[in-house]
């Protein structure tokens, strides 16, 4: 918990949400959807004793800061087939360290498209089995005898 938080009693809006993001939380935020943002925001600022949400929607809002952080180069966004992440520039290492998560990060996210795939083929394949099995049905409901 952070002794010094100057939003300490405070409701998160967006200004919370933007000194959060720039000055609290950028060291930790690698490769984070927007929801997985959000969480993180909210549960800091509570636990450095802030107050709940004053806006209705929170993730509008952190979307928002994320886009102007964005804009102004202190974070990056990855955009796959289904997901958008979000990670700090400051994270941006030229170690061996910094080097090995941005490669770990690629695999994972390629692995993550990769199985989305497959997963669609089988949906694929599981409705035509599905379709099969039911013509086959009916044509054993058209040619069975009437007893057993």
């Amino acid at each position: 918990m952070n002794q010094e938080y100057k939003y300490k009693k405070m409701h998160l809006d967006k200004e919370v949400i933007r000194h959060i993001l720039k000055d609290e939380l950028p060291a930790s935020m690698y490769g984070f959807s927007v929801q997985e943002v959000q969480d993180r925001i909210v549960k800091y600022h509570e636990q450095c004793g802030g107050k709940p949400a004053s806006i209705k929607d929170i993730s509008t809002a952190v979307y928002n800061v994320l886009d102007e952080l964005i804009e102004s180069g202190k974070f990056q966004d990855s955009k796959g087939s289904k997901f958008r992440y979000y990670r700090s520039v400051e994270n941006d290492d030229n170690s061996k360290d910094g080097n090995i998560l941005k490669e770990l990060l690629g695999v994972v996210t390629g692995d993550c498209s990769i199985l989305h795939k497959h997963i669609e083929t089988l949906k694929r394949l599981i409705e035509e089995l599905e379709k099969r099995k039911s013509e086959l049905q009916e044509i054993q409901d058209k040619y069975e005898f009437p007893y057993k």
